[in-house]
């Protein structure tokens, strides 16, 4: 019996520990991600003042040990600290600056559309040179999945800061094509050994690794493919219409479409939910 409350206590005390070690971020504690150029050694992920008081804090009550970067709990990187964090700036190497831009672009939208006068490092959206233009690249490396492989689908309505002058009604739609946990460790190999595509925009160049989802044969094709985000079990698409996004789930699994719209705010917060009319013809627009 006092082996077992030992060993519990242990495991506690190290539970304990671990889980102080994780340095949480969210879309308010972040301001960029600075990439290099003119005499930048590395990219950075940068903090707005907030962010930076609390990464101070954090780094000088734990040198010496390793910690995880995390966005609303979601891994971005580990490093092992040495000196305090004073700047605000969490530097990344290549593996860690795609899973950054991945993540950031999933759950903040936002923080890459910052815009920063003095400088032309930070990443901002494509033009509409550039969106219009994605037909014309190379195909994505396809990842087939099941039905039967897809856990849930999840559709959400936030404010249209990407296409700017012709919005659809103010207004784009992300689709979530949640995996189980064996399709999704499948698609992290996959979507690893593809080769990074550079996108240059803005003066800024950023590796995107661009695979598309493929469910009995039919691609599943976003209208903004390099932007399209994966978070821990989903692959998110982004679409200008609900028709759009609906079609888009119906041929990932029709008796998965969930009959509710999740809507969000320019930071990926939760503000509200609305049901959605049943059936809407092809081409149309739920109101």
């Amino acid at each position: 019996m006092k082996l077992i409350i030992v060993v519990t206590l242990m495991l506690l005390f190290h539970h304990a520990a671990w889980a102080a070690t994780f340095f949480d971020l969210s879309c308010h504690t972040i301001h960029g991600v600075l990439l290099p150029a003119g005499g930048e050694a590395e990219p950075v992920l940068l903090l707005n003042p907030q962010g930076a008081k609390a990464l101070l804090a954090f780094s000088e009550a734990r040198l010496g040990r390793d910690i995880a970067v995390t966005l609303y709990g979601e891994p971005l990187l580990r490093m092992h600290l040495l000196n305090p964090l004073r700047t605000g700036r969490i530097p990344l190497d290549a593996a860690a600056l795609e899973t950054v831009l991945s993540l950031v672009r999933a759950r903040c939208p936002a923080v890459l559309r910052a815009a920063v006068p003095e400088s032309r490092r930070f990443v901002r959206p494509l033009s509409q040179a550039d969106l219009k233009s994605q037909a014309a690249t190379p195909r994505s490396p396809a990842f087939p999945v099941t039905c039967a492989e897809v856990t849930a689908i999840t559709l959400a309505k936030l404010p249209d800061a990407l296409w700017r002058e012709d919005s659809t009604e103010g207004v784009l739609y992300r689709v979530g094509i949640h995996l189980d946990d064996a399709a999704r460790q499948r698609f992290a190999a996959f979507r690893a050994s593809a080769e990074p595509t550079w996108v240059v925009w803005d003066d800024v160049a950023m590796p995107v690794r661009r695979v598309e989802l493929v469910v009995q044969g039919q691609r599943l094709l976003s209208d903004a493919p390099l932007l399209d985000g994966f978070a821990s079990d989903a692959v998110l698409l982004i679409v200008r219409t609900l028709s759009s996004a609906l079609a888009l789930a119906r041929t990932a699994c029709p008796d998965k479409v969930p009959s509710e719209l999740l809507r969000l705010d320019l930071h990926g917060r939760e503000i509200g939910r609305e049901a959605i009319a049943p059936g809407p013809s092809p081409g149309e627009d739920a109101p």
